[in-house]
């Protein structure tokens, strides 16, 4: 079950999350091409360990001018989450943007990093007791949760022309072998590759999320890691974060660093 209420730094509610997006959430299970990955890390992937979140925007909605039962867009976020160890992997995630026709509304609620956001809090709260460290936090409604400092958030599945050129192009303009098996190439957020990285699609959602809520999740993503499972390119960040790979966020309480 997901918490209620996130805290209140989020410009939006749980209520607005359930009125828009149809949120199921099951035990899941890794990609197992993730698994020795995951088990180099030591991030758990127990029984009850993984919550997967199949999001899909398919309810109606008023737009913020008023307009009422706008018809859904299809936009689908699938996500994994694990408390245990701080992880959000991105599994396949199309915004309701990317699934209209241009100038056709959207929900304000919309964005990956919004959404992801009240889910990682919900889930993260209800574990709390198990999360190290914690963070306690005051709610929009009076009670207390707790959050977790993130530390890795994987893109797996990166499809995304643009992400994918911007790859290649670090990649050849570095003179590095391309489609490297983890643990890949690493980018340093200092450089400009690693700036690049972080600009692309699957990289600015990562920022955006702890851009909004630097102080629950963490302030820096200093580290990004790209490599490539079954020829399909993924990307881990750090709080820790990264495209199709790995990386890492820094904040209170991190360490300086972590190699994912």
């Amino acid at each position: 079950m997901l918490s209620r209420d996130p805290p209140s730094s989020s410009v939006f509610t749980r209520q607005e999350l359930d009125s828009v997006w149809d949120i199921p959430q099951r035990n899941g299970r890794l990609d197992n091409r993730l698994v020795p990955i995951f088990q180099e890390l030591g991030i758990p992937q127990g029984q009850g360990d993984i919550q997967t979140v199949h999001a899909t925007q398919d309810k109606d909605f008023t737009t913020s001018n008023g307009q009422r039962n706008t018809p859904s867009t299809g936009g689908i976020y699938n996500n994994q989450f694990i408390p245990k160890g701080r992880t959000i992997v991105a599994e396949l995630n199309y915004s309701p943007r990317t699934q209209v026709d241009p100038g056709r509304p959207i929900p304000a609620l919309n964005r990956w990093s919004d959404v992801v956001w009240l889910l990682w809090s919900g889930i993260a709260g209800n574990q709390a007791g198990n999360l190290k460290p914690p963070l306690s936090l005051s709610s929009n409604v009076g009670k207390t949760i707790k959050t977790s400092k993130l530390q890795c958030t994987f893109r797996n599945n990166v499809f995304s022309g643009i992400t994918r050129e911007v790859i290649e192009h670090i990649e050849r303009t570095d003179g590095k072998v391309l489609d490297l098996p983890w643990p890949g190439h690493g980018y340093d957020m200092r450089t400009d590759s690693g700036k690049a990285l972080l600009g692309s699609p699957h990289g600015i959602g990562v920022a955006y999320l702890l851009r909004d809520h630097r102080d629950m999740l963490g302030r820096k993503i200093p580290f990004v890691r790209v490599f490539t499972i079954s020829h399909q390119p993924s990307e881990a960040s750090s709080p820790r974060s990264a495209p199709d790979g790995i990386g890492r966020i820094k904040g209170r309480g991190d360490s300086d660093s972590v190699p994912i």
